[in-house]
């Protein structure tokens, strides 16, 4: 079981908000507003934890997923509660709030560059500070109409640890948009991660 303590928590958060940072620019460009991200939550814990922490097993999401690939191997995973999904969707289309209430093909489009969007800042964020090779290939999506997502992805992977961070979504005129990004590693990569932190915190 890996741990992180406080010190190591405090400097994933920050750099979860330096990923949010520069998502937050991509997605401003995106619905042509503000977007202001925060990281309420960040930790390592056990991938048979992930559903409960992201909402629920049996909770309505959509999201995306990609493999991770360089000098950590994993899954990068960008949830959504379905509510926060169709609010996005308004936006990017500049729709009433509530116009959208089922996912047409180009919807699950939009959900899949709002996947990349964050996956790719955050990633890249955290490859640049530790110095690492990390890069995701091209998000797929899965909306979780009658099934759960983290049920769906976490049924077709291996990786037993993921680092969670939770994001909340401060957008004008906008009720309060949840989002979750998960980095499933295996334990090797888990270990480079850490070594990396370390090395970067000494």
């Amino acid at each position: 079981m890996y741990e992180l303590d406080e010190f190591q928590k405090d400097a994933l958060k920050e750099l979860g908000n330096l990923g949010s940072g520069r998502a937050s620019s991509e997605l401003s460009k995106l619905i042509d507003m503000k977007v202001n991200l925060d990281v309420s939550f960040v930790d390592l814990v056990p991938t048979d934890d992930v559903p409960d922490l992201v909402g629920g097993p049996r909770m309505l999401v959509v999201g995306t997923y990609a493999p991770v690939q360089g000098d950590v191997i994993g899954t990068i995973v960008v949830v959504f509660p379905i509510k926060s999904a169709l609010m996005f969707v308004d936006l990017v289309n500049k729709r009433e709030f509530g116009t959208t209430n089922a996912l047409s093909i180009k919807d699950r489009d939009t959900i899949r560059e709002i996947g990349d969007i964050l996956s790719k800042s955050y990633l890249q964020t955290f490859a640049e500070f530790l110095n690492i090779n990390a890069e995701h290939t091209t998000p797929r999506i899965v909306s979780a109409f009658g099934e759960s997502l983290p049920d769906f992805v976490l049924l077709n992977i291996q990786e037993k640890h993921a680092l969670l961070l939770k994001t909340e979504f401060n957008i004008p005129t906008a009720e309060k948009i949840n989002g979750n990004f998960v980095l499933l590693l295996t334990s090797e990569s888990i270990e480079k991660l850490l070594d990396a932190l370390k090395e970067k915190l000494q």
